[in-house]
């Protein structure tokens, strides 16, 4: 099973992910906010990292801007979630290096489907698997599109 982190502000919203994430057997854990979130990837070496695009002070695009250019932590793969659904969060998203986006209000499925598409290795250990929904301009079988 993979480690995840997320990261969120929103108490309500890490329980949510924490829940999923840990209900299909993943070792989950959770940071509050964007400094603390960095502090746990350093100290938890995650595989996954589920972040809010909107986070106060030090944002989710930002930091996955970070991971991306740190080599201790670059090989860590991001998802942001956003409560925008195709707006600009989407686009700076993957700009920064992000390797899925979801809606933060989506239903579990969704969530679980977005982390089995980016989690690649461990993606047969996710209950369903989605096979024709697109990730970062790659659709599940990891073929790039658009």
């Amino acid at each position: 099973m993979a480690r995840v982190l997320v990261i969120d502000a929103c108490p309500e919203f890490r329980g949510v992910a924490l829940s999923i994430l840990k209900r299909h057997g993943h070792d989950a854990v959770e940071a509050c906010d964007g400094l603390a979130g960095l502090q746990r990837v350093i100290e938890d070496a995650p595989d996954l990292v589920l972040v809010d695009a909107a986070l106060p002070g030090l944002d989710g695009i930002e930091i996955c801007s970070l991971l991306a250019k740190t080599p201790e932590s670059s090989r860590v793969s991001v998802v942001v979630w956003s409560s925008e659904h195709e707006g600009p969060d989407r686009a700076r998203a993957l700009r920064a290096g992000a390797r899925g986006f979801v809606m933060r209000a989506c239903h579990p499925v969704a969530l679980r489907d977005e982390a089995d598409g980016t989690l690649g290795p461990w993606a047969e250990a996710w209950p369903i698997a989605s096979t024709s929904r697109v990730v970062a301009g790659r659709s599940a079988d990891g073929a790039r599109r658009g």
